[in-house]
């Protein structure tokens, strides 16, 4: 199936050899907003479109918002640390080991909150 949509210009490419925007180029521009230092501009969206525009080089028609709690800026930083083909490529290669310290933190947070309100 991928070869399919790959060979008719519907996957990572168009016809011109330009990447597509999908609906992870939103993870990629959150992730390098963050990087960048203005987390705060994924959710702000004239500036997170502008930042999809820049990962895949080009304008296109559609809007692919940022829809998600801050704490999964860690990851999409941590895949906007690849070029945008790569990352979409196996978005969840280079993120485990960041989405396994994030639910560690998250998990140890919650024991520290829940021991704090039982004294």
């Amino acid at each position: 199936m991928l070869d399919g949509t790959f060979v008719k210009g519907d996957f990572l490419f168009d016809a011109q050899g330009r990447p597509i925007a999908n609906d992870f180029v939103n993870v990629v521009a959150a992730g390098r907003l963050a990087l960048d230092g203005e987390p705060a501009a994924a959710y702000d969206w004239p500036a997170h479109k502008q930042a999809e525009v820049r990962v895949i080089g080009h304008d296109f028609a559609d809007y692919y918002g940022w829809h998600y709690l801050p704490p999964f800026l860690f990851v999409a930083a941590a895949l906007a640390t690849l070029p945008f083909v790569a990352a979409a490529i196996d978005p969840g290669r280079p993120c485990r080991g960041t989405l396994i310290v994030l639910l560690l933190v998250a998990q140890r947070a919650c024991c520290v909150a829940t021991k704090s309100a039982a004294h």
